[in-house]
């Protein structure tokens, strides 16, 4: 046994042997725990580790560096290393030393060159696809509504695998492809599969381009999200940075012309218009009622029209002999609660569309989900005289010219002002958080402020509306 071979055998941990070869039985005699130095080989040492059930012999070497520092190395594990291959690994570390190097250091140098050869080797197999994925997943949807995720999703999706949408617009003959079809290069290849680290900035300039010919706004919009998705991955280390993509001077010219810079509506309604509209809306073959009374709303609450469009029944309440909308805050573009005195007019319009049983006011066709919000700006441009589409060839044209629903939440903000509202209300009215320390300390809700000026807007809207000022219907051209 091993204890009749070394002396301190009985004790474990013995790092010396006496008078004895270190042999090959005496090493698999050892016990877990038991270290024994081999006299015959300076510096080498063996240590028994239980592994499982079992046990194992590790080799290392102990020797001091040029600086006179004490250092270990491991040589190799008995069984997957026979034991004179190991003292052949022993000489080679002594020798080295021995030449003024430090095997240590020379391990350290080559892990860490294995390791960023393995992270280059992830960095090529990252496509683009897996960038624009990791973008959507980790920073895009957690932190915008769905349907905003879901546009961004659409653009990126479209854009990295452009050359296939070109090629299933122009199989269906779509009006996307007559459009474009001039305007796009012949060689468009798909980017989705090709490794991120080869989507240089010239290929993103060239697709870009493609891809706003006739769509410069989309252009726009997929181009910040294109950088946004790299500055993510190079943030989380999975791309080496710096961003090929970003903005270089004031002028962004990656993929053509910048956003346009009126490309920010300022559009706001003159009170004339204000009533024109809605005197308009009420006659017939205009807009439908549904379509009517939400963008109403929109004008008399200071509402976003999504907001409007997505009313149910369960957010309405009365208290003190006024009607409040409540709406939660994963409905708000702020992510706060929101509730609105609904007086006059807006109270009226919403107590004749409340369902029957628990629902939406604005349901679509199937009666189960709200009214999209494209809805209202697709009937709002069907009237504007610049439609060609046959459904709405029965339908006059808005007198009121160059305007959108949201221009309508504008020009609401703008009356309240001019009827003398409080700046904290009117922004308290819109879910505008209010800028600097005001908007940290000011936790006002304006109840009573918000029914007092919502109730003027109301009358100063009926009183447009009234106003006896001609209407001058424009028919439909054919």
């Amino acid at each position: 046994m091993a204890g009749e071979n070394h002396t301190g055998a009985a004790r474990r941990g013995t790092a010396k042997l006496h008078g004895k070869a270190l042999t090959l039985a005496i090493i698999k005699a050892m016990q877990p725990g038991d270290e024994l130095a081999d006299p015959e080989h300076p510096g080498l040492r063996v240590r028994c580790k239980a592994v499982g059930t079992g046990k194992q012999q590790v080799f290392f070497y102990r020797y001091r560096n040029s600086a006179g520092a004490l250092r270990q190395v491991e040589v190799g594990v008995l069984g997957p290393m026979p034991l004179a291959l190991i003292r052949s690994r022993w000489q080679e570390l002594k020798d080295s030393v021995r030449n003024g190097t430090d095997p240590r250091e020379e391990l350290k140098a080559a892990k860490a060159k294995a390791v960023t050869k393995q992270r280059a080797a992830k960095v090529k197999q990252l496509t683009v696809g897996d960038v624009v994925e990791q973008y959507l997943a980790e920073s895009v949807e957690p932190s915008r509504k769905a349907k905003g995720a879901d546009e961004t999703r659409r653009l990126l999706a479209q854009l990295i695998r452009f050359a296939s949408w070109v090629a299933d617009q122009k199989a269906r003959n779509t009006a996307a492809w007559q459009r474009r079809r001039g305007k796009l290069p012949k060689d468009l290849e798909d980017v989705a599969d090709l490794p991120a680290v080869e989507f240089n900035l010239q290929r993103a300039h060239e697709l870009l381009l493609a891809f706003g010919s006739g769509a410069p706004r989309s252009g726009g919009m997929v181009r910040q999200e294109l950088r946004a998705a790299w500055d993510h991955a190079i943030g989380s280390g999975r791309l080496p940075g710096p961003n090929p993509f970003a903005k270089q001077g004031k002028k962004d010219k990656l993929g053509g012309a910048a956003l346009v810079a009126n490309s920010k509506r300022e559009r706001v309604l003159s009170k004339e218009e204000a009533g024109l509209l809605l005197r308009w809306m009420a006659e017939p073959r205009t807009y439908s009622r549904t379509v009517r009374d939400a963008l109403e709303l929109v004008l008399r609450t200071g509402l976003r029209s999504g907001e409007v469009c997505e009313i149910h029944s369960r957010e309405l309440e009365r208290r003190d002999g006024v009607l409040w909308l409540n709406i939660p805050g994963g409905r708000m573009k702020g992510k706060a609660d929101h509730s609105v005195p609904l007086v006059g007019r807006a109270e009226q319009i919403v107590l004749a569309r409340m369902p029957d049983q628990a629902g939406y006011l604005f349901p679509d066709k199937t009666g189960k989900a709200p009214l999209k919000q494209k809805v209202l700006g697709v009937e709002v441009y069907c009237c504007s005289g610049r439609s060609k589409a046959k459904a709405y060839e029965a339908r006059r044209v808005c007198p009121v010219a160059d305007w959108a629903p949201h221009d309508l939440r504008r020009t609401a903000r703008t009356l309240l002002a001019e009827l003398g509202c409080p700046y904290e209300v009117g922004e308290s009215i819109l879910a505008h958080t209010l800028p600097g320390v005001a908007g940290i300390y000011n936790r006002a809700r304006f109840e009573e402020a918000k029914i007092e000026w919502l109730t003027k807007l109301g009358e100063e809207l009926d009183r447009l509306t009234a106003s006896k000022a001609p209407l001058a219907l424009v028919e439909a051209t054919a």
